[in-house]
């Protein structure tokens, strides 16, 4: 789409009611495209930027946000709200002659906005401060004619995080910030009509945030924000102690690249045995280490996998089941366990480990499972992996750690792999499951 020009203009448009939309075929515009006219009304705008929603967030987008959240300066606070991505990540501003700020629209196809929002600002003694806007919806651009729309900015005061009384409000807000390398900005605007508030978000789908934070950022839904902040998909990356068990948590920040801080458990509980909390971070060796260095005190299922001195399957038994009755203490695990590596990621029933691929089999009512070799060939002899299996509970799910221990066994191989829990029953993970 073509955004043709912003420009100042001297044409009064008649009074209107704050923030309402009239549409006018103009018989004299010979120009194509659409023309906004923006008057500023009673705002003290000097100038006008124009934000033009173009595609609506969905689970595909580029960003890699969930697209219900965005938390603006100080990156604390997500706002629920619908997000759209702009047309353009430059700014579109017009200058205020008279009462208002035109715009000239064009595109090379007929083309409809879902969404345009209009931010009038006026001139304090430090800067230019948003003091109006107006949402257009459905703003249709034209080839092979020209159209004009007109409307009226509604006088706004300030979005913020935690409104102190909403009872009764009645009035519209709106908040900008930007972003330089490249410049752009983002726009959140909120209608509270009789306490109840709708929001709408405009940013750029490289940036969401307009933090400036490098990719891969930390949470791309918060201005320079953590990762325990909502807006963007859980990821754990840490453990903590909560309340006598240890979880996995988030504690990363846009502000310390590769470091955690301030871990906070995430709000579905995700257990793991309690000596695993020694560690600070999912990443490294720490958890490898703590499991491969403590065989007794670290619950686990240990597999023996036999494999031929090809490193291929024995003709024997390739699955075995795992039975976790006791620990559930007859509850069930809920629905059909998963695989995960050490870092909490790939939750899948089907995973590679040491370059053999293994699947979980169902679990049913009274928590038993199978663990089955199903393809691919362990890289080395005698090799060690790890991993979880993911149960679930009532408040979440129990990360119980998964060995596999490819033995190289000498001529023709009938052995059949085993599966069995190395537990320690007192260990305050299972309390997750009561």
């Amino acid at each position: 789409m073509r955004r043709g020009r912003a420009r100042g203009t001297s044409e009064a448009t008649p009074p209107a009611v704050a923030g309402a939309l009239a549409i006018a075929l103009a018989a004299c515009f010979s120009d194509r495209g659409v023309v906004v006219e923006v008057d500023v009304a009673d705002t003290r705008a000097i100038e006008v930027e124009l934000y033009l929603g173009k595609t609506r967030c969905d689970a595909t987008n580029p960003a890699g946000i969930d697209c219900t959240a965005i938390a603006p300066p100080d990156g604390k606070v997500a706002l629920g709200g619908t997000i759209w991505f702009r047309d353009d990540i430059a700014p579109y501003r017009a200058t205020v002659s008279g009462h208002t700020a035109t715009f000239h629209l064009t595109a090379d196809s007929p083309t409809t906005l879902p969404v345009a929002i209009a931010v009038g600002r006026a001139l304090t003694p430090l800067r230019p401060v948003a003091s109006g806007v107006a949402t257009l919806h459905d703003l249709e651009i034209p080839v092979h004619s020209g159209r004009v729309v007109k409307v009226a900015l509604a006088a706004a005061t300030t979005v913020v995080a935690v409104p102190n009384d909403t009872k009764n409000l009645d009035e519209d807000r709106v908040r900008e910030w930007s972003k330089g390398a490249p410049e752009s900005s983002c726009v959140v605007v909120e209608h509270w009509d009789g306490g109840q508030v709708t929001r709408e978000f405009i940013v750029p789908a490289e940036d969401p945030d307009c933090d400036d934070v490098a990719k891969p950022e930390c949470n791309p839904a918060a201005y320079h924000g953590a990762g325990s902040v909502g807006g963007a998909p859980a990821k754990p990356d840490c453990v903590v102690d909560s309340a006598g068990v240890c979880v996995l948590g988030n504690g990363c920040s846009d502000d310390a690249p590769g470091q955690i801080t301030d871990c906070t458990a995430l709000d579905r509980a995700l257990c793991i045995p309690s000596a695993l909390c020694g560690c600070t971070s999912l990443t490294g060796e720490c958890i490898r280490g703590k499991i491969e260095g403590d065989p007794l005190g670290v619950p686990r299922i240990a597999c023996a996998v036999p494999t031929t001195p090809l490193l291929g399957m024995c003709s024997g038994d390739n699955s075995a089941t795992v039975d976790l009755v006791a620990e559930y203490q007859g509850r069930g695990c809920g629905r059909q366990p998963l695989l995960a590596t050490l870092q909490a990621t790939g939750f899948s029933t089907t995973r590679t480990f040491g370059g053999a691929t293994f699947e979980l089999g169902g679990a049913g009512d009274q928590c038993k499972f199978t663990v089955s070799w199903k393809s691919g060939m362990p890289r080395v002899a005698n090799d060690v992996d790890l991993g979880f299996v993911v149960l679930e509970t009532r408040s979440g799910a129990v990360l119980l750690p998964i060995e596999f221990k490819f033995l190289s066994m000498p001529g023709a191989c009938t052995a059949a792999m085993d599966c069995s829990l190395v537990d320690t029953t007192l260990d305050s993970m299972w309390s997750c499951v009561q």
